[in-house]
């Protein structure tokens, strides 16, 4: 069944094929969830495949803001919002060209959360790595966002 998915993955990304599975089941596999949602141009998989509770408490964190449950929300709403708009305003992330991913230097931050460099090879010799937070929720693994 994965390699099903994996083929699948393959066929539309002219990628190799990946050594992770696909999907939710691990980091790296939301990873290239989420890229194939950009594919596939689906913002509600995006949407679904984003914790963006997490992403707020990072933030809040990160400025040092008071973390409450509806400072929270509402960062997260807002976030979820910003998203949205972004994407139906700039159209969605361009993966094409990719020949390879490889991701390493994967530690765990929380018991939930870890992060993880996911680097890009294309076939025209650019590389490109970002360092990508994952979260697991209840046995299922959510996109965090990127970190500097």
């Amino acid at each position: 069944m994965i390699r099903s998915i994996c083929l699948l993955l393959l066929i539309g990304s002219g990628c190799r094929e990946h050594k992770y599975p696909s999907g939710a089941n691990s980091p790296e596999g939301i990873v290239l969830r989420m890229e194939q949602a950009h594919r596939q141009k689906n913002l509600d998989s995006i949407l679904l495949n984003t914790d963006f509770q997490t992403m707020a408490l990072l933030l809040i964190e990160k400025r040092g803001h008071p973390k409450t449950d509806s400072t929270v929300y509402f960062m997260a709403q807002a976030l979820r919002a910003s998203w949205t708009n972004e994407i139906k305003a700039q159209g969605f992330i361009d993966y094409s060209g990719i020949k390879t991913h490889e991701f390493d230097r994967k530690r765990k931050i929380s018991d939930t959360l870890v992060s993880l460099n996911d680097t890009h090879r294309y076939h025209n010799g650019t590389v490109f790595t970002q360092y990508v937070l994952a979260v697991n929720r209840n046995g299922q693994w959510m996109y965090a966002g990127t970190a500097q």
